[in-house]
């Protein structure tokens, strides 16, 4: 899920910021933003974030579900 959402930031950032608000900004406002885009490398360090925030947070739920019997995990969910 977490790829996935960066995954799609990642994709609506594009075109939004490279195409759209990103040149208007640097028309408009060039003394406060003379370069204002989103580099690829950007992208990938967006990317990672969203994985590892993702898997940091998948392992609480995880551990404490790690620590419960079969028999009290089927009661918790009837």
């Amino acid at each position: 899920m977490g790829g996935l959402g960066g995954a799609v930031g990642v994709l609506l950032s594009y075109p939004l910021v490279n195409r759209g608000l990103g040149r208007f900004l640097e028309e408009n406002m060039g003394s406060f933003f003379p370069f204002f885009s989103v580099p690829p490398h950007i992208w990938a360090v967006a990317m990672f974030l969203s994985v590892a925030l993702a898997v940091v947070a998948a392992i609480i739920p995880a551990v404490g579900a790690s620590k419960l019997r079969v028999t009290e995990a089927l009661r918790r969910i009837a």
